[in-house]
Formats: C-alpha cells, sequence, structure tokens
C-alpha cells in the first residue's frame, strides 16, 4: 500500500498491511477530530510503522465507515482520517 500527501511529501512511505485482532474491536472511543463516538471494527498494522483503524457511527439512521491512518506505536498522531464513500 502507498501511503501520499501531496502537502506534506516527507510523509510519503510505502508498507504491506495485515489484519490484526485487537482487543479495541467492538469498542467505542471517541473522536475529537470529527466530535464523534466510533465503533473500532478493524485494525491493520503495517510495515513501516502505521495501523490502519476502520471505525464507524451512525447518524440520522446512517452508518458512516471512517479510515484512520496513525502510527503504530502513537496513536495520537494521525497522519490521515476521512470518510469513505461509493464515487
Amino acid at each position: 500500500m502507498d501511503f501520499k500527501n501531496a502537502n506534506r511529501p516527507e510523509l510519503n512511505t510505502s508498507g504491506t498491511c495485515t489484519y490484526t485482532k485487537n482487543s479495541l474491536e467492538g469498542q467505542t472511543r471517541y473522536s475529537k477530530l470529527i466530535d464523534k463516538d466510533l465503533s473500532v471494527y478493524a485494525l491493520y498494522e503495517c510495515d513501516n510503522g502505521r495501523t490502519i483503524e476502520v471505525s464507524k457511527f451512525n447518524e440520522l439512521d446512517q452508518d458512516h465507515l471512517i479510515m484512520t491512518l496513525s502510527l503504530t506505536n502513537n496513536s495520537n498522531r494521525v497522519f490521515y482520517s476521512g470518510e469513505m464513500v461509493e464515487p
């Protein structure tokens, strides 16, 4: 997987990501970034020191899927967080 950031090319990196069963799955965590409680769905750890979190929240009876890319050893260091939508 290639991670590219047009505004901050120093963050560009490539890595192989693998699903890891984690105790956070099924738990709820608060996202200050979007001011929502998120239900953690899955975590993928990458060999380049990054973690991808897949989470969701429901608003007005509609589910929203959020992908968050952060440092594996510091989940507060977020590189990207955004909703995945159909084209």
